[in-house]
């Protein structure tokens, strides 16, 4: 495409993907469907950069609409893709990391405080009692979230469809940590978590992979590497890998609850 090579030649970064091709230079990013030119994205790099995480966002986008549904997160998830709404109103990112960070089930790294925090067991655990509460908790950060309103009724609805769910933590019956997810088959695709007392989410975490391991799941999937998360073990691999660990743990028929 002539402008896409215009665009090059002015400094924009360019990633070619096999149905789009995204580009940025740190002011805007610009997604340009390949079957389609005319039907463009355009928005401010801004309203996906000041999220300050730990990649490069732009690379990951495969889509971008201006809203979600749960049919079409369903979907998405089904061929490992995953949304996220951004600052800019009416604008969500759909995303497809070239690495993907996954749970080893079977090699879940317990810390020794952990340990002793599980072993203590002075909390009470719940899977899907609370999963509206668990998503506001996990929306409420003091920053920006992808967790929007839209993002809490769509996935409530997956959730109502046995699609979503969340595990609870409870200490003298507060909500002190939680996290949810994606379940299709034998993959657990976890969202986000949050924590209101020390190690409450660490133990939302561990629970679900205690969870996840009786029930015969194959796949933990938590999108992104952070440093918090490699103390448990998690690692990276290809999305190509990730594709065929997907695709096996979609064959399976597992029960969260």
């Amino acid at each position: 495409m002539k402008a896409v090579r215009a665009l090059e030649k002015a400094g924009f970064r360019v990633a070619r993907q096999s149905k789009h091709i995204v580009m940025t230079n740190g002011q805007r990013i610009i997604i340009v469907p390949r079957a389609n030119p005319i039907d463009a994205y355009t928005w401010p790099a801004s309203s996906v950069t000041r999220r300050a995480l730990p990649y490069d966002l732009a690379s990951d986008i495969v889509r971008a609409t201006p809203s979600l549904n749960a049919a079409d997160v369903e979907a998405a998830y089904r061929i490992g893709i995953f949304p996220m709404a951004q600052e800019r109103p009416k604008l969500v990112t759909w995303h497809r990391p070239q690495m993907r960070a996954v749970v080893a089930l079977d090699a879940f790294h317990v810390s020794r405080s952990l340990a002793r925090v599980l072993k203590q067991h002075r909390y009470e655990v719940t899977f899907d009692r609370a999963f509206a509460a668990v998503m506001d908790a996990c929306a409420d950060r003091g920053e920006p979230t992808w967790i929007s309103a839209e993002f809490k009724a769509v996935y409530g609805q997956l959730h109502s469809e046995g699609k979503a769910h969340s595990v609870e933590v409870w200490n003298d019956g507060e909500l002190t940590g939680g996290l949810y997810g994606v379940h299709l088959g034998g993959a657990f695709c976890a969202e986000s978590k949050f924590h209101r007392r020390t190690n409450m989410s660490k133990v939302a975490l561990a629970e679900l992979v205690f969870r996840l391991r009786e029930r015969g799941f194959a796949l933990l999937e938590v999108q992104y590497l952070t440093a918090h998360l490699a103390q448990f073990g998690v690692i990276e691999i290809p999305d190509r890998e990730y594709q065929r660990r997907l695709k096996a743990a979609l064959a399976l028929h597992c029960t969260f609850t």
